[in-house]
Parts: C-alpha cells; sequence; structure tokens
C-alpha cells in the first residue's frame, strides 16, 4: 500500500471510525546471514526474483530490448554482462521470441526457488538489482523493501510516472529509476556499468541500513495503529 492508496481509502470511506495508516512490509536485516560474504567481482551481474505480474506491469519486453542493445553495441561488455531472473512466469518465452539466440547466453533463468537462504545467495552475488513498479500508484511491489536490505543498488523500471516507488528510491539514492522503454533501460544498464567498472558503485549509491523500514520499527508503527483502532472501536 501507498500513501495513494491511504489518500483513496479516506477519500472514499469517509465514515469510518479510524484514519488509514500505512505500514509497509520492509525488511529484517537478520537475512544479511544469508548473503555472501564475497560477491562475485569479475561479472557485472543484474538480478531479480519474484513474480513479473505481467498484467499488473508492462512486463519485461522492453527489458530484454534494451539488454540486446547494450549487447549489440557494446562488445567489451559482453563477456562481463549476465542476468540472473528468478520467477515463476513464462520471462523466458518472452526472452525468445524478442531478442536473438546469442544474446539470450546472457540470461540464467532460475525456476521458483523455496529456499530463500538460496534465493538471497543468488541477489547478493549480484552488482544491482532489477525491480518494475505496478500501474495505478495505489500498490508497489513488497521486494522493493527486501531489496532495501540487500544493499544493492537498484535498476527500477516504472509503468506509470505517478509511480510513487521511484520516489522512494531517488530520495534515499538507491538507484537508478528509467521508464519502461528500451533506450531508457540500456542509458542505465551502461551508467551503471560504467559506475561499475570504475568499482564506485558503493561510493555512487547508499548502502545504510533504512531503519525506519526495518520490521523492529515497523510493528513499533503497527501495534500503535492496532492500539489505537481498539480503542476507537470499544
Amino acid at each position: 500500500m501507498t500513501l495513494a492508496a491511504k489518500d483513496y481509502f479516506d477519500t472514499n470511506f469517509p465514515n469510518k471510525k479510524a484514519r488509514t495508516e500505512v505500514v509497509p512490509l520492509g525488511y529484517d536485516p537478520e537475512d544479511e546471514k544469508y548473503f555472501l560474504a564475497c560477491p562475485e567481482k569479475d561479472h557485472f551481474r543484474i538480478a531479480f526474483a519474484g513474480s513479473l505480474h505481467l498484467g499488473m506491469s508492462d512486463g519485461p519486453m522492453e527489458f530484454f530490448k534494451g539488454i540486446a542493445a547494450v549487447w549489440e553495441s557494446h562488445p567489451e561488455i559482453r563477456k562481463k554482462l549476465k542476468v540472473d531472473i528468478i520467477t515463476r512466469n513464462p520471462a523466458q518465452k518472452i526472452l525468445m521470441d524478442t531478442v536473438a539466440a546469442e544474446v539470450q547466453d546472457v540470461f540464467c533463468f532460475h525456476s521458483h526457488i523455496s529456499d530463500m537462504g538460496k534465493v538471497f545467495e543468488i541477489l547478493s552475488n549480484s552488482s544491482c538489482l532489477l525491480l518494475w513498479g505496478f500501474h495505478g500508484g495505489l500498490q508497489i511491489p513488497s521486494k522493493l523493501f527486501v531489496y532495501f536490505g540487500l544493499k544493492k543498488p537498484i535498476l527500477a523500471v516504472i509503468c506509470n510516472p505517478t509511480d510513487p516507488m521511484g520516489e522512494l528510491i531517488k530520495k534515499n539514492n538507491r538507484g537508478i529509476v528509467v521508464e519502461n522503454n528500451a533506450e531508457a533501460i540500456a542509458r542505465a544498464v551502461l551508467d551503471l556499468y560504467k559506475t561499475f567498472n570504475q568499482n564506485a558503485l558503493e561510493d555512487t549509491f547508499s548502502n545504510n541500513e533504512l531503519i525506519e523500514f526495518t520490521w523492529k520499527e515497523l510493528v513499533k508503527k503497527l501495534s500503535l495503529n492496532l492500539d489505537e483502532s481498539i480503542k476507537l472501536n470499544n
């Protein structure tokens, strides 16, 4: 849920007793025990995990085209560029229908992985994390907060200019936000690669703990809201 969702409920349900409060999913700093201690440095790896929500976003086609554009126009990157995708969605079929066979070798598809330790291992081995936004502005992907916990730069692809996800990433200097078109995505990938090649990702993007999004702080907020709701309904 987002602040736009809060406004929606407050506007459309004016007779409710309590006001709407937003408590995001957040992340658990304890998950760091699953992260790789020494992520790979030889390859520039982009990683994504989760459902692609093909009905709620524009899907990965433009991203695949953007990666293909980088691969075709910058031969020096070809041996270093890798993309890991963990999803249940038929993204591999979309890739095969979208880009040339030689570009497909850049991608490594993993079917759904139930072991979160393994998922975190793959994500923490990346140079940056990939994320798609949703249409409508009433919801942001819950994995955004998990990505905050991983403390990696985020390549955020938004499908709607009003998407609050982009502002949240910019505000906290956690990555690059682009529209879902191949040209913009290709430019962003190149910028991230150049920064990676200069060993400057950590200096360019913030990787601090975002205390307000940790489970400990959010449970406090949720508890206060529940107490207030109980009082109003007694």
